[in-house]
């Protein structure tokens, strides 16, 4: 968690709390916050790229109803690429 000591906890009763920096996905659709790279290093991040490659799946394929049916989906969609 960034801006925490590695050895911080949040206790279990505590939790309910927690209030996060900032919103992860968005209030109208199923997609995720994209974070700011500042340098082209920072492009290459995990957390950088995953949500870009998210947000530009469908929605039909995000918005799948049970697991199989996303694979499937996401399979066919990056057939069709």
């Amino acid at each position: 968690m960034d801006g925490w000591p590695s050895s911080a906890v949040i206790p279990p009763t505590a939790a309910w709390l927690y209030d996060p920096p900032c919103r992860l996905r968005s209030s109208e659709a199923d997609r995720l916050a994209e974070p700011v790279a500042r340098t082209a290093t920072a492009e290459q991040r995990f957390s950088y790229f995953v949500p870009r490659v998210w947000n530009a799946l469908p929605s039909h394929v995000i918005s799948a109803d049970s697991l199989d049916s996303f694979k499937a989906w996401l399979k066919t969609h990056l057939f069709d690429i």
